[in-house]
């Protein structure tokens, strides 16, 4: 496919993360795969933007923020698109502007719908992979 849009390809991934003409890349591996992919581009110095969940462990984002931080001005930018959706745009008018007063505590809910059976699919919109608990963890209760 490289070669029909005549751009080029990298088999090693070291040895794209090293070319001096790439800024920043976007991560969108399996979650099992964030960690690597993210450590060797921060060593790199590129910039990075990842959807989310940023890793499967707590040692795992632990070490990927400290290899960030030791990286020095590279930026990393975890997706969560929700924050642009317009109920969270007027909740967050609603604070801005002081309507509820001084806020000292929130919780939040952040869900969707992606595992619930449908007249579509027996197992929701996700595809198979969301559910390898290798490759994504298995999700949020596991």
């Amino acid at each position: 496919m490289a070669d029909e849009l005549d751009v080029p390809f990298y088999e090693d991934l070291d040895e794209l993360l090293s070319q001096s003409d790439i800024d920043g890349v976007i991560v969108d591996t399996p979650t099992n795969m964030h960690k690597d992919v993210i450590m060797k581009a921060a060593k790199n110095k590129k910039h990075i933007f990842t959807e989310k969940v940023l890793a499967i462990t707590v040692s795992d984002y632990q070490e990927i923020v400290a290899t960030i931080e030791e990286a020095g001005g590279v930026v990393l930018m975890v997706s969560l698109p929700k924050l642009t959706d317009d109920y969270y745009l007027r909740a967050q008018k609603v604070l801005d502007d002081g309507a509820l007063g001084k806020l000292t505590t929130i919780r939040c809910r952040f869900a969707h719908n992606g595992a619930v059976p449908s007249k579509n699919s027996a197992t929701g919109w996700l595809p198979a992979h969301f559910f390898d608990k290798v490759q994504c963890g298995g999700g949020g209760i596991n």
